[in-house]
């Protein structure tokens, strides 16, 4: 982030929300480009239902990474060091609700 920062700092100087914030927002951004070209795009699951005129978005239990989502949500991490072995490594990513769709 901070070499981004730095050239983020040129483009939006006087910007409100700071170099920072626009450096999070492009990452985040970026990350989820290339998800979508590999994984489903995680919005595509969310139905509009009209409730009393308004328009409800029911995507909580309709969406297929929602185990995965309420895993994190629930507090649980994972630790994916650098030094892992494969075994340990798939080992940590099959404890994970959702993963295996």
């Amino acid at each position: 982030i901070p070499a981004i920062t730095g050239k983020v700092e040129l483009v939006y100087e006087g910007e409100q929300e700071g170099p920072f914030i626009v450096a999070l927002n492009l990452i985040g951004k970026s990350v989820r480009r290339l998800f979508t070209d590999y994984f489903p795009e995680p919005d595509a699951a969310k139905k509009k239902i009209k409730k009393g005129g308004k328009t409800d978005t029911a995507a909580a239990d309709t969406s297929i990474y929602f185990d995965l989502v309420n895993w994190f949500n629930e507090g649980n991490s994972v630790d994916m060091l650098n030094d892992l072995s494969e075994k340990a490594y798939r080992k940590a990513l099959e404890a994970v609700p959702g993963l295996q769709r």
